[in-house]
This record gives C-alpha cells, structure tokens and sequence, in this order.
C-alpha cells in the first residue's frame, strides 16, 4: 500500500470514519493536486504531505462527527481544508468553499472538475462581503485571519467573526473555529457566563494519534 493511503486510513481509523477503497484513493488523489499546485502557487503552509494528512486532516476529519449535515459554509478555505473533507464524507451535504484570493479558487475549481466532487462550490469573496442568507446549517473556520482580526486577543476574534456572521448570514447559526491552544483563553468567558449563555459558547478538545499539542473545536452562535 502507498505510504499516504496508509496513513490516510489511519486517520480514517481514528476518526472513526467508514472506510472505502474508493474513499482513500480520492483523498489521496486531492492531497496529490494539493501539492502539485502548492510547488508553483503557494496555497498551503507546509511541503510535507505526510505532516498535512497526520495534522491537516486529520483535525478536519476529526470533527467531522460534531458539524451538522445540510449547506456549510467554509470560510478562508484555502487549499480546501476542512471544506473538501467535510463534502467527501458528508456526500448529501453542500460545501461552499468561500476565499478572497483567485490561487485557491482556480485550484479547488479544479478540484471538483478533475475529482467530480459535485456538492463543494468554490466562491471567490471575503467573508465580509459575503452576504448570501440562504438556508445554511453551520459555518466552519480553520485558522480564518485578516489584518484586523490579528491585533485582537482570541475570544474578541471569536465574538467579531461570529456578529459579522450574524449580520450577514442570519441568526441562530452555529459557527465551529478548529484552532490551538489559544481557545484556552475562552474558559474563564465560558465559566463567568449564566447558564443561558453558556450554550453559546463552548469547546471541545480534538485529539490526534500524532500530536501530544491539543487542537480544539470552539462553537459559538450567531
């Protein structure tokens, strides 16, 4: 077996995911265009696709299981991350794939052209302007940053994301950030709210077979 494949289904295994054959050949056939594109455009942070499968997706497909089925809506996608994964594996769900730069659009373009992934629609816009209130069931954000946003402590980045979402996408939404340690921060907020507000805000620990570092899953609402 293919050195990727391997550890593509032991993430699989991990997540507690169903596997196919089919399943893993179309991971690693992504991962293999990922960083094809990556050599002359630049759309990920690493160069290593053993390190993207044991960190990237493996925190993509690990929360999986906590993101409602139906239309969501992955902001600042990137090279696709979660918002690719999330459509292989929830197949009846629509993923829009939502980046304010032309490198990864045209990539993911071609993504679901060559791969035939039919339920992601990539969408070239900033989050601030997107203002499509259709019947969305969630929004997902990985590592989501703009200039503003990175002179603002981690819990006042969550509430700006989150009341720009509100404002543009409608109430009642939930919204999932898959982050690091600087979700700690949001403890002592989560613990000084009343019971009503709590559910509003919370945080799950995502864990990983490679990593001893903690990823998380914050989920607040708009």
């Amino acid at each position: 077996m293919d050195k990727l494949n391997a550890y593509i289904n032991e993430v699989m295994n991990f997540a507690e995911l169903k596997k196919s054959e089919e399943l893993t050949n179309l991971m690693k056939k992504y991962v293999d265009m990922l960083f094809s594109w990556h050599e002359t455009h630049n759309i990920i942070s690493t160069r290593d696709p053993i390190y993207f499968i044991k960190r990237d997706m493996c925190d993509c497909l690990n929360i999986c299981k906590y993101l409602p089925d139906g239309k969501l809506l992955d902001v600042g996608t990137g090279g696709g991350m979660p918002g690719i994964l999330i459509a292989m594996i929830k197949k009846e769900s629509q993923i829009i794939l939502l980046d304010k730069k032309e490198k990864p659009i045209r990539f993911l373009d071609q993504v679901k052209l060559k791969l035939r992934i039919e339920n992601i629609t990539p969408v070239k816009e900033t989050f601030e302007n997107y203002k499509v209130k259709s019947d969305l069931s969630a929004i997902v954000l990985k590592n989501f940053s703009t200039k503003a946003l990175t002179k603002m402590d981690y819990y006042q980045k969550v509430l700006s994301i989150t009341k720009t979402a509100r404002k543009n996408l409608g109430t009642n939404l939930p919204v999932y950030f898959l982050t690091g340690s600087n979700a700690l921060s949001l403890r002592k907020h989560i613990e000084e709210k009343s019971e009503n507000e709590k559910n509003r805000l919370s945080l799950t620990e995502i864990k990983s077979p490679f990593f001893q570092n903690r990823r998380y899953l914050v989920q607040s609402w708009t």
